[in-house]
């Protein structure tokens, strides 16, 4: 866990100096594309915006730190972050840990009973086999865990992970704001899934709305840093153009759905025009301007 790591770097230290009194020590990590990572790590910290334990919150009360924008998000990340938690800011805080033990060593500090000095070993998130065999086929002395994930995979009884790609980012801004608005009054998900369909009957896309996209600043220095991790961990690492090429798809996703101004477009907040969006779930809450649209539209 990046925060984790960030912020208990002093014990990790004295963790890894008692094993490697004891033990051969190597630390795993892997290796995503960062542009990747970082657009997977802001749906994530959304998603703990709309979804709890059991499924999508019903209630409309959001929290800033998980109802931010893209832009604002890589702001925050870019800006206000000492230390960046990717595989870069990880590994560099692994290798400096590992570099002080082998001073430690060279100083004649008790480290190990023959234990090998630790070492780093980088795996590939996107491994055509899937994470599981990548990492159990790369262990040591692993070759049973090895062979039974390889069955797996081969008999397609490996469950697909979970992801956030999926998650309804746009949407919930919208229907957000909607609420906001007086424009809804049935639960969050239901009108989710409701301004979707309605979306596609009109043939209306989020490429269609005004949307909020981070600077050109900000772009290039994920693009760099993104290049630099390839170059170093990718295995093989794709050709400068080739991941130029991969990123210019990816760049894509920098933006979010500005809802404000969405809402503001006669067309498409037409869409809202629907006595579906609304009922009696009185565990939403009270929105005073939800009876002046039933009114409006004779929903009452």
């Amino acid at each position: 866990n990046q925060k984790f790591i960030k912020s208990n770097y002093g014990m990790i230290k004295s963790l890894l100096r008692s094993l490697w009194k004891e033990w051969d020590t190597t630390v795993v990590l892997f290796y995503r594309r960062f542009d990747e990572w970082l657009i997977s790590f802001y749906a994530q910290m959304r998603k703990y915006g709309f979804m709890n334990v059991i499924g999508f919150y019903e209630h409309y009360y959001v929290r800033e730190q998980n109802h931010m924008t893209f832009p604002v998000f890589a702001t925050k990340f870019i800006e206000d972050t000492p230390v960046v938690a990717d595989i870069l800011g990880i590994h560099g805080v692994y290798n400096d840990i590992l570099s002080s033990k082998n001073n430690d060593t060279a100083e004649g500090d008790e480290v190990s009973r023959g234990g090998r000095i630790g070492t780093i070993q980088v795996l590939q998130f996107h491994s055509i086999h899937g994470v599981e065999q990548e990492f159990l086929c790369n262990l040591p002395n692993a070759t049973v865990s090895c062979e039974r994930i390889q069955n797996k995979n081969r008999n397609g009884q490996s469950k697909a992970r979970n992801t956030s790609e999926k998650l309804p980012l746009d949407l919930d801004f919208v229907v957000v704001q909607a609420w906001n608005d007086g424009l809804v009054g049935i639960d969050r998900r239901q009108a989710q899934k409701l301004l979707e369909t309605k979306m596609v009957t009109a043939n209306i896309t989020f490429d269609d709305l005004p949307e909020d996209c981070i600077s050109k600043d900000h772009e290039n220095w994920i693009w760099e840093r993104a290049l630099t991790s390839e170059k170093m961990f990718g295995n093989p690492p794709l050709p400068e153009i080739e991941f130029r090429q991969s990123f210019d798809v990816t760049r894509k996703k920098f933006c979010s759905v500005n809802a404000v101004a969405a809402l503001k477009n006669k067309m498409f907040r037409s869409l809202f025009d629907d006595c579906g969006f609304f009922g009696n779930n009185t565990k939403l809450g009270t929105n005073w301007m939800n009876y002046l649209k039933l009114k409006e539209l004779g929903c009452a």
